[in-house]
């Protein structure tokens, strides 16, 4: 079985919670990751994040993030003409993109 496939099963590897001292740059996998070829790799932590975000509303929201959208919020609702569609904005990166 692929490794992507053992997502939502049980594992016998540690379990390593982040706190705001422990570096970014954490580096506990499961042995046979490495043995991986970088698509299925890719597709691992694409199973694995959409296994964490399963239930969206048990993620917690920074109350910065909070904050920001309040202000974009209140700034959209004082001038709604002010935005730009995102089907327009969209289009418009996605051809700088195709001109790279």
């Amino acid at each position: 079985m692929p490794l992507y496939g053992l997502i939502g099963k049980c594992w016998h590897y540690p379990v390593v919670r982040y706190n705001k001292t422990m570096p970014h740059s954490l580096k506990t996998v499961p042995p046979e990751f490495e043995s991986l070829p970088v698509e299925e790799r890719i597709r691992y932590v694409q199973d694995l994040w959409d296994y964490i975000t399963n239930d969206s509303l048990s993620i917690p929201i920074p109350e910065e993030h909070k904050r920001v959208l309040d202000e974009r919020l209140k700034d959209y609702r004082e001038n709604p003409d002010s935005g730009r569609p995102w089907g327009e904005v969209r289009e418009e990166l996605l051809s700088k993109l195709r001109k790279r």
